[in-house]
């Protein structure tokens, strides 16, 4: 029984594209260019028959192809790259084992890079800030931020950790310095911007502690050098009008010579 001629057609163009697509594989058109490429050419095969064999065999080797591409880009650290091979790919080949592993390998190494592209930027920077003195302030520039981004990207970054750490170190130089000056609520101010900084500083809390008990005796001292102007004053007032009323040295508690 011969095939009816729709059958022998359908044959004829599968085996026309089939062809097609091998001269494609050997000019290395896998995907591209647009229009002439085997992927385009099997998928246009497997539109017409869904099972045929060689249209899948022919997905599987530029799978294949891509996946070898990627493990090279890989290998070199071009992680953007191989994922994009990766894409076309899985394209090829949605369900390929071998490539939806390889991706989920790719994609946590790119992340991991992307962070420690991320974290050397930011450590960069803030070894610019701590140079030009900008610790603390200004908000949204300095280094204290910029050693925080990177704690909030990797907790354990001992580098960033001991920048915190100098921070606050250099505000209780900074302290040291405004208290030996005398200039009190200055030094106070320091030490409470390097606690804001790192708030378990010990030597911080500890010059706090002894700037505001200075600061406990200066006022204590000029409240009581207030109060005896204020005497003085109300002294010399009383003794003038002694002396106006000629109280000179009497009566006895109430002249101008006591007063």
């Amino acid at each position: 029984e011969t095939e009816p001629p729709q059958e022998l057609n359908k044959e004829e163009g599968s085996a026309n594209m089939l062809a097609m697509a091998r001269d494609q594989m050997a000019a290395e058109r896998y995907m591209e260019p647009a229009g002439d490429n085997a992927f385009a050419t099997y998928t246009d095969v497997l539109a017409e028959d869904a099972d045929n064999e060689t249209a899948m065999q022919g997905l599987t080797q530029i799978a294949e192809y891509y996946e070898q591409q990627a493990r090279v880009k890989q290998d070199a650290g071009e992680l953007e790259q191989s994922l994009a091979l990766l894409d076309l790919g899985l394209e090829a080949s949605p369900k390929n084992s071998n490539l939806i592993a390889l991706n989920n390998e790719v994609t946590v190494q790119y992340e991991k890079q992307q962070t420690q592209q991320q974290i050397d930027s930011l450590m960069q920077k803030a070894e610019a800030q701590m140079s030009g003195q900008l610790l603390a302030r200004p908000k949204g520039n300095n280094a204290y931020e910029s050693y925080q981004a990177v704690l909030a990207l990797d907790a354990g970054h001992q580098q960033a950790q001991k920048g915190i750490q100098e921070i606050a170190n250099r505000y209780q130089k900074f302290a040291q310095n405004k208290g030996k000056a005398g200039d009190l609520n200055a030094g106070l101010a320091m030490a409470d911007r390097g606690l804001e900084v790192a708030p378990e500083h010990a030597g911080l809390l500890a010059l706090r502690k002894e700037i505001s008990t200075l600061m406990d005796g200066q006022r204590e001292t000029e409240a009581k050098q207030q109060t005896a102007q204020a005497e003085i004053k109300r002294l010399l007032a009383v003794a003038q009008q002694q002396l106006n009323a000629n109280q000179l040295t009497q009566p006895k508690g109430e002249n101008a010579r006591e007063s």
